[in-house]
């Protein structure tokens, strides 16, 4: 464990990098449960991070928490989910957003939320909204949208159909 005195918690540091302080508490907030922080929250945020960047295990998700995998499956019981759960929501959320928000190709999108083939992509989307990602975003292409007047003042919007 290490201690530092409280003094030392509010003294200026000379020559300090502003990015490596931004690593260290990003690493350090990945891997060390704060109280009244949930498993559950650090484990979404890992997949979040890793989503379409390598395979997503529960064994690697445990070794970046310092976790034995089964240790992290008892976390997660104990916070009645699971880590396939987890990681399902996660793609969904990620899916809806990229569908609905970009034109990336839907090929890509599969690849970007992790999955191996557009055939699980389209499975997943009917699992998860009752349609395919094709009929998702014709949807969204046609729904209304605010659009900022070009004062870029929030409380002067327009409703017009996106293009």
């Amino acid at each position: 464990m290490l201690r530092v005195p409280a003094r030392l918690l509010s003294a200026p540091l000379p020559g300090a990098n502003r990015l490596l302080r931004e690593i260290t508490f990003d690493h350090l907030a990945a891997r060390f449960t704060g109280p009244g922080r949930r498993v559950t929250d650090e484990v979404r945020l890992l997949l979040a991070r890793a989503l379409g960047n390598s395979p997503i295990t529960i064994g690697a998700v445990a070794r970046l928490l310092a976790l034995h995998p089964r240790t992290l499956q008892r976390r997660l019981e104990a916070e009645s989910t699971t880590f396939e759960a987890i990681l399902d929501d996660v793609r969904r959320e990620a899916a809806l957003r990229l569908i609905t928000e970009t034109d990336l190709p839907l090929a890509q999108v599969t690849a970007m939320v992790g999955l191996t083939e557009q055939s699980a992509l389209s499975r997943a989307a009917r699992r998860w909204w009752c349609r395919t990602p094709r009929a998702l975003r014709r949807e969204h292409e046609r729904a209304p949208r605010a659009v900022f007047a070009e004062s870029g003042d929030p409380a002067k919007t327009t409703r017009s159909a996106r293009n």
